[in-house]
């Protein structure tokens, strides 16, 4: 009976000891996972705050680019009413250069009229005195 209980007891501490080394082994398996599980969340966090500081960069880009865009669309608008107020003032520059060409036609015109008809006079003055001189003769 002794032994027996000699075995029994034997076996309770081979036991106890296999429980407190599982316990232990959990407890190293726990502390483990906790450590890569905080490792994990640490790193998905710094992930997180890598592509806050990312989309906030992109945001202020694509501000300042729109900024840029507006003021170039600005520009582009002022250029075009530009040109056409320059197209609009040689338009009517150049119909008040035909109408001065067409005045200074026909001044040269009535100038040419005007000296047609002092040649003519100037030769009937010239045929007068011819005629004049043949008189006298």
């Amino acid at each position: 009976l002794d032994a027996m209980q000699e075995a029994h007891d034997t076996t309770l501490r081979d036991k106890k000891t296999e429980l407190e080394a599982s316990e232990a082994e959990a407890e190293r398996l726990r502390a483990a996972l906790d450590a890569r599980e905080g490792a994990a969340a640490a790193a998905a966090q710094e992930r997180a705050d890598a592509l806050t500081s990312e989309k906030t960069a992109l945001e202020a880009a694509h501000a300042d680019t729109q900024a840029e865009l507006k003021v170039l669309q600005e520009a582009h608008d002022a250029a075009r009413a530009d040109a056409a107020a320059r197209e609009d003032a040689a338009a009517q520059e150049k119909a008040a250069l035909a109408a001065e060409h067409g005045a200074l036609g026909e001044q040269l015109a009535e100038a040419a009229a005007a000296r047609d008809a002092h040649a003519e006079e100037l030769a009937a003055t010239q045929a007068a005195r011819h005629t004049l001189e043949e008189e006298k003769a």
